[in-house]
């Protein structure tokens, strides 16, 4: 089976039945046989991980665009709905963190990337505009903590795929290799909205030192002009 073929219908047959996933697919009605031509691969689109393909991808949207209580609840429908067709269908989900990963991993290099440029800007707008004096700390404390716990959440979420697919099967396929630099590069990303906050974002709010190579290098004093005026 090919590998587009199994992402779109992340299903297998159990042990005992897997001699006839050829001859007896999912979701196609008795006598019809299994389509060679493309026009008629309309079978693509009846397999029973759609619906929790569907789930996934709603889920994902809504996690994009903010309403995480919602996605939340859809992350759980599309789980539900898996395990309702192996309870009630002889079937077994073997790649729905492939699918859930083809679908988010996009998205959570947007948003850490997003992370990136709101901590730069906080860093040099806050940096450049405001004597230490003037800082609304509260205001920038929320920002820097908002960014902090977002790139924890998209850290964990990156992580799991790490035993969810990594762990498990082969690990020389070409989906375990983008997993795998997918992984490493959301941790570069985590590292560096880090270091934002932590080696400039704070010492900026505190009036403290900047640790990297202090505030009477000319990077620093150009970048940060009024953090680093005594």
């Amino acid at each position: 089976v090919a590998e587009k073929e199994w992402l779109a219908h992340d299903v297998v047959r159990h042990d005992g039945e897997r001699e006839e996933i050829n001859n007896d697919v999912l979701d196609m009605s008795p006598g019809q046989t299994y389509p060679d031509d493309e026009e008629d691969l309309r079978f693509m689109d009846q397999g029973h991980l759609n619906l929790v393909h569907m789930w996934i991808c709603v889920a994902s949207v809504a996690d994009f665009v903010g309403e995480s209580y919602l996605a939340r609840l859809f992350w759980n429908v599309s789980m539900e709905s898996r395990y309702m067709f192996e309870a009630i269908k002889f079937v077994e989900f073997k790649l729905y963190y492939h699918s859930k990963w083809e679908v988010m991993h996009k998205a959570t290099l947007i948003r850490f990337a997003e992370l990136v440029i709101l901590v730069a800007m906080c860093c040099m707008y806050f940096g450049t505009f405001f004597s230490w004096k003037h800082i609304p700390l509260p205001f920038v404390a929320t920002i820097g903590a908002a960014c902090f716990l977002l790139s924890v959440f998209k850290l964990m979420e990156g992580v799991q795929f790490v035993f969810s697919i990594l762990s498990r099967g082969r690990r020389d396929t070409q989906r375990a290799t983008y997993v795998a630099e997918w992984v490493v590069l959301v941790v570069a990303l985590f590292v560096l909205v880090n270091v934002g906050i932590w080696v400039y974002l704070l010492p900026i709010m505190k009036h403290w030192d900047l640790p990297i190579c202090h505030c009477e290098a000319g990077f620093n004093r150009l970048l940060f002009p009024s953090a680093c005026h005594e």
